[in-house]
């Protein structure tokens, strides 16, 4: 029996509370994964765009580094658009202030390097 097929099994016999928990825990699961992925934004990039602010700020950057700056800046505001998201989801699933669960999502981030 394949795992696909197990699972189908082990959920036709669950009744409807243990139903509700396995979903809850799923969807935790899921919005915990999508905040780990998309809201990583690697280091060294968090240290090129500080560089490239730096220079923005000083009206020093050249045409190419303009538009690395923006691509970055976009990057890291789509990265946390999700960790809110994520967060927000996981606040509502699990009945916890936003401010819980974004610090559960990033202490489970830190976790995973």
């Amino acid at each position: 029996m394949n795992p696909a097929e197990r699972l189908a099994e082990v959920v036709t016999r669950l009744t409807p509370e243990q139903y509700a928990r396995l979903l809850l825990f799923a969807e935790t699961l899921a919005a915990s994964q999508d905040v780990q992925s998309a809201s990583r934004f690697p280091e060294p990039l968090r240290q090129r765009l500080r560089e490239l602010t730096s220079k923005s700020e000083e009206d020093t950057l050249s045409e190419g580094e303009s538009a690395e700056y923006v691509v970055l800046a976009e990057q890291l505001e789509n990265a946390d658009a999700a960790r809110l998201e994520a967060a927000t989801r996981l606040s509502r699933q699990e009945r916890i202030p936003l401010a819980e669960a974004l610090a559960q999502l990033d202490a489970g981030a830190a976790g995973r390097g």
